[in-house]
């Protein structure tokens, strides 16, 4: 019963200890995934580029563009215009 305790113990501290860093370098994955996207968007638009500053956002009829007061549904309506 106490080696069951205590192997059970051990193993409690190591999930504990390892998952905190593993969720951290998911976070520091996905936000440098993020950055990638901006970065390569701001170059697209300083060149004029707007076929590649679009392929930054979802390629869906879901995705909603709002501009003052106009509201555009669908990636593919918004590069059309």
């Amino acid at each position: 019963m106490r080696l069951t305790f205590l192997a059970f113990s051990i193993a409690a501290v190591a999930i504990f200890w390892v998952a905190p860093a593993e969720l951290a370098a998911a976070r520091t994955d996905t936000a440098s995934k993020i950055r990638i996207v901006l970065q390569s968007q701001q170059g697209a638009w300083n060149r004029g580029d707007i076929d590649a500053f679009m392929n930054g956002y979802w390629h869906s009829d879901q995705t909603v563009f709002v501009s003052g007061d106009e509201v555009t549904r669908g990636w593919q309506k918004v590069l059309d215009r």
